[in-house]
């Protein structure tokens, strides 16, 4: 009976809250570049290469589709 009643108070609180400035989604930024990131980490080239590639996939670009050239002046 209790966490029924806490349970339906919560809900009303985050219903009634759903909209301020500190409220995320459940899909928000951060969650976006840790999954950007862990999935960068899985792919291959050194250390450097998968920084920039979570840079540039953040910015909607594919850091191995450019040239080898271009990725080492970068």
């Amino acid at each position: 009976m209790t966490h029924k009643t806490w349970g339906a108070i919560l809900h009303d609180i985050r219903k009634a809250h759903e909209h301020d400035i500190d409220t995320t989604p459940d899909y928000s930024a951060a969650k976006k570049v840790a999954l950007e990131i862990r999935k960068t980490i899985q792919s291959s080239g050194d250390y450097l290469e998968k920084v920039w590639a979570v840079i540039f996939n953040m910015h909607g670009l594919d850091f191995y589709q450019l040239p080898p050239d271009e990725q080492k002046m970068l």
